[in-house]
């Protein structure tokens, strides 16, 4: 997660992958919000 983030990119990609036939997909976020 990042606020400033273009998500209307990310949208895009995702919709991308999904009709190249993509059916499974992770997110990396950012270590800052990991529970140590």
């Amino acid at each position: 997660p990042n606020r400033l983030a273009d998500y209307k990119t990310v949208i895009h990609v995702m919709a991308d992958a999904q009709r190249l036939g993509v059916t499974q997909m992770g997110i990396v976020g950012q270590e800052q919000f990991v529970d140590q």
